[in-house]
């Protein structure tokens, strides 16, 4: 799943891949830490989730982007959602007829 956010002529693709999570865990980041310093932790999710496909982009661009963003709580509620999608990804069983399939034992 991916969010456009359009800013002016530029059209922002906003989505988590395990790469950009493993970046932002790598740099500090946990999503139990948000409620207890937000100012901090928030805005690094923010930032997260533009860094699958605008890595580039600076920090400040992105926090100025999010001031003017409308329905915050509405865009938040679906970003964490993304985020737990790639979380859930890595749980996920593989298909029945995966050739790749690894099977365990107890031995």
């Amino acid at each position: 799943m991916r969010i456009k956010l359009p800013v002016g002529e530029t059209v922002y693709l906003l989505e988590f891949t395990k790469k950009s999570i493993v970046a932002m865990e790598r740099g500090g980041f946990s999503l139990r830490k948000v409620e207890e310093a937000p100012h901090i932790y928030l805005p690094m999710f923010i930032q997260g989730s533009f860094k699958a496909n605008h890595p580039s982009l600076p920090n400040a661009k992105i926090d100025e982007i999010w001031e003017h963003v409308e329905n915050k709580d509405g865009l938040l509620e679906v970003l964490l959602q993304m985020y737990q999608e790639q979380a859930d990804a890595l749980m996920e069983e593989p298909k029945e007829n995966d050739p790749k399939k690894v099977v365990w034992e107890v031995a």
